[in-house]
């Protein structure tokens, strides 16, 4: 924790300082370090208490914020890990639209939607009603997990869960999107 901290905080300040290193990529590794950092100062200190407790001591409000901001961090993580990916493929594999894509009214919004994108979805199962109207759809809330000993997703009173669609989105699309451009990377390079 004390080092993710130290460590972000340290690339950000380097990357805003340092006019050498400013570029497109930064701008994506900055809004991946204050996810990180987030993470670090406002989640590990619960899961490090619900390590050592084996349960949750917090109260319900924190109960539902705590893991939000979990999932709504590595979200903004991984669709900034994504978008220096996409970045790095446009750069190489299709320098001519770079111009036009990287523009900086363009960066600031790829920003905003990674954050808005990655606690927006995550609002109905804040407020609990993932799927209410739908009833194919998966439900479940933000609560204390016995078996996990701390508060995640948990399931509503059918069994039913958000984590899967969130996985599909936050995470498996994510991961595409990466493997999909460095296989074309590798292709164009090779």
């Amino acid at each position: 924790m004390i080092i993710g901290l130290f460590g972000n905080l340290l690339t950000v300040v380097a990357l805003l300082k340092c006019p050498k290193v400013r570029n497109v990529a930064a701008a994506f590794i900055i809004s991946l370090c204050i996810a990180d950092f987030l993470f670090c100062a406002m989640v590990l200190p619960f899961a490090i208490s619900g390590f050592w407790t084996r349960t949750w001591s917090h109260g319900g409000a924190l109960c539902k914020l705590v893991p939000f901001l979990r999932y709504g961090n590595v979200g903004v993580s991984l669709l900034s890990i994504a978008l220096i990916t996409l970045n790095r493929y446009i750069m190489i594999a299709h320098h001519s639209w770079y111009g036009r894509v990287y523009r900086k009214h363009n960066i600031a919004l790829m920003i905003i939607f990674s954050w808005m994108f990655s606690y927006g979805m995550q609002i109905p199962t804040l407020i609990g009603v993932w799927g209410e109207y739908e009833p194919a759809v998966s439900r479940g809330k933000f609560d204390y997990d016995p078996e996990l000993g701390t508060c995640s997703i948990v399931t509503d009173e059918f069994g039913r869960s958000a984590k899967t669609a969130l996985f599909v989105i936050a995470f498996i699309v994510p991961a595409l999107l990466i493997f999909i451009c460095y296989a074309r990377i590798f292709w164009v390079v090779h």
